[in-house]
C-alpha cells in the first residue's frame, strides 16, 4: 500500500512536471514539428487507435463479465478490477480536459463548446485513449508471461503512436496521457478495496470469485 501510495505521488508529479510544460508552452515546438512530419491517416491506424475507445473496451468488459456470471455467478476479481480502472480513467480523462482546455490539432481556441460532452471531445490533453492504453497495459502486463507483456505493451505503444498518426492529439497529449495512464492504475489499486467494501455494505449482490 505504501509502496503504491509512492508510486501514485511520483505519477502525480510527473503528469504535474509535464503539465507545466504544456501551459507554458514549452513542448509546442515539439508539437508542431511532429505534428507536421509525422501524419499516416488509414484503416489499419484507425483500427489501433479504436481497439482503445471506450466503446470498445466498455464492450470487452461487458462480454468478460457475462462470462463470469455465466461460470461462477460472480465477478473474477480481475473483471472487477478492469472496471475500476476504466471508470476512473474515463472520469480522470473528462476532468482534465476541462480544466486544461488544449484545443485539439486543427480546431481553434476561440470556438468553444457548449456543453461538457463536447468539451471531451474538443479539448486533447491528456489523451484518454494513451490514458486507458497506458492503465491496462501495466495492469494486464505484470499479471501476464513475458511473451504476452510483450505484446500488452507494444498494442500500448501503437495506440499511442496512432493518435499522433491520425493528426487528433498532440504528442505532449499523448505524454499527458502516458503520466494519466500512471495514475489511473495506481489510484485505482489504492480504491479498489474500499469501493468494493461500499458496494458489499449496500448489499448490491455484489461477488468476487
Amino acid at each position: 500500500m505504501v509502496e503504491t501510495s509512492l508510486k501514485l505521488v511520483y505519477s502525480l508529479a510527473l503528469f504535474g512536471a509535464l503539465s507545466a510544460a504544456v501551459l507554458l508552452g514549452l513542448l509546442r515546438g515539439l508539437d508542431y514539428y511532429v505534428y507536421e512530419r509525422l501524419r499516416f491517416d488509414n484503416v489499419v491506424v484507425v483500427a489501433i487507435s479504436s481497439t482503445a475507445s471506450i466503446v470498445f473496451l466498455g464492450v470487452v468488459w461487458i462480454a468478460m463479465a457475462v462470462i463470469d456470471l455465466v461460470r461462477s455467478r460472480g465477478l473474477r476479481v480481475h473483471t472487477y478490477e478492469v472496471a475500476v480502472l476504466l471508470m476512473l480513467s474515463v472520469l480522470l480523462d473528462a476532468t482534465l480536459k476541462l480544466i486544461f482546455r488544449v484545443p485539439r490539432p486543427g480546431l481553434s481556441g476561440l470556438v468553444q463548446p457548449v456543453s461538457a460532452l463536447m468539451s471531451v471531445e474538443y479539448y486533447s490533453y491528456p489523451s484518454g485513449h494513451a490514458t486507458r492504453a497506458v492503465a491496462l497495459a501495466l495492469y494486464a502486463g505484470k499479471r501476464s508471461s513475458t511473451a504476452w507483456s510483450l505484446a500488452i505493451y507494444t498494442w500500448a505503444f501503437a495506440v499511442c503512436l496512432s493518435r499522433i498518426l491520425l493528426g487528433v492529439h498532440w504528442t505532449s497529449d499523448v505524454l499527458g496521457g502516458f503520466a494519466a495512464g500512471l495514475i489511473t492504475l495506481y489510484a485505482s489499486e489504492l480504491l479498489k478495496d474500499p469501493l468494493k467494501k461500499v458496494l458489499e455494505a449496500l448489499r448490491l449482490g455484489f461477488v468476487l470469485k
